[in-house]
């Protein structure tokens, strides 16, 4: 529409200025709630529960390791601080 002109410059800058910002809050949003998201077992379909190792040689940094206790299942995260 903008480049036949049936709306002016302001009116398109705007709008794809806002999608633009849209899309990043999106992004951003989705990758807290993964970030933060707790993990399902496989095998037993249940939600894994966070434990905290902090017993590692760099001190900003910090390893989660989700533990299912039906299935004896489990998975290591690092992190750093």
């Amino acid at each position: 529409m903008h480049h036949f002109g049936l709306i002016p410059d302001w009116t398109f800058a705007v709008c794809s200025i806002g999608s633009f910002v849209f899309g990043i809050a999106i992004a951003l949003w989705a990758h807290h709630r993964m970030m933060r998201a707790r993990p399902y077992s496989i095998q037993s379909g249940h939600i894994m529960q966070p434990f905290i190792i902090r017993d590692l040689e760099a001190p900003d940094h910090y390893e989660l390791a989700y533990v299912d206790q039906d299935s004896g299942t489990y998975f290591r995260r690092l992190y750093v601080e």
